[in-house]
């Protein structure tokens, strides 16, 4: 941890922050050519400060994984609203707290819109127990949406176990986390395919849709820098993700960098 800067003023543009920014540097004997990299949030402000600073800036991955995810769910926010509204409902009752800790099962959580795999966390737990769920409501005359509105649901296990794995391992800062993006936003890319054929088409298609811009607003990180990484991570076999034309460019990227550290000429 380097520096904590207070902003005692209302003007925050990217000029004013880079000044800052170099400031806090220089106190420490540093200036931007001194750092290899920065990852920030994605809103504009912090991109033209990267760009200010002629930084070479990484995306926050959970912020790209929780856009496509917001725009799969909004999509499809009708078709699951019966489901939302039973949550709701199970969330504001005393008798179903109490059912749950008689039965000893898991309580289905309350989940947050901004925080995404609160959402899979409800629709998992649902899932698990949902025979428990109507047992409830027609023990209690409590109103149960149709079978058919409900049945949808189990169609979305598989994207939110994946999404929710992968959101925790990134959550997790593994050394090394860039090396694993395309394996993951592949995995995600194939659970979405999964629903092109279903009630979840459209949602499916803007969420790939979502992905296709999110790549072109941060090419420098998803041709250049996750290729890199993909190509110095072990585990991962590269040659199932990239073309022959991606990995070679993604050595020349490697190589001309090491010969940047090590004091030779590119």
């Amino acid at each position: 941890f380097l520096d904590l800067i207070e902003l005692k003023f209302e003007d925050q543009s990217a000029p004013i922050l880079s000044v800052e920014i170099s400031k806090a540097l220089e106190y420490y004997g540093l200036n931007h050519k001194n750092i290899i990299s920065c990852t920030t949030d994605n809103c504009q402000n912090m991109i033209s400060v990267a760009e200010k600073l002629n930084l070479w800036r990484i995306p926050c991955i959970i912020h790209i994984l929780n856009l496509v995810f917001e725009t799969f769910i909004t999509v499809c926010k009708t078709e699951i609203d019966p489901f939302l509204n039973l949550v709701g409902s199970l969330n504001k009752s005393t008798k179903y707290t109490i059912f749950v800790e008689q039965n000893k099962i898991k309580k289905i959580p309350s989940y947050v819109e901004t925080r995404w795999t609160s959402m899979c966390k409800t629709i998992l737990v649902y899932l698990e127990t949902k025979d428990y769920v109507f047992e409830f409501c027609q023990s209690h005359k409590k109103d149960f949406p149709f079978h058919k509105s409900l049945d949808k649901i189990d169609l979305l296990k598989d994207l939110c176990m994946e999404y929710l794995r992968i959101v925790t391992f990134f959550e997790g800062d593994e050394f090394g986390a860039s090396g694993f993006f395309l394996v993951y936003i592949d995995i995600i890319r194939d659970k979405l395919n999964e629903l092109l054929s279903t009630k979840f088409q459209k949602a499916a298609e803007a969420a790939n849709k979502k992905i296709d811009e999110l790549k072109d607003n941060h090419y420098q990180f998803w041709n250049v820098i996750a290729p890199m990484a993909l190509l110095l991570n072990p585990s991962v076999p590269y040659n199932l993700l990239l073309t022959k034309e991606e990995v070679n460019r993604a050595k020349s990227g490697i190589l001309r960098r090491m010969k940047k550290y090590s004091g030779e000429k590119t």
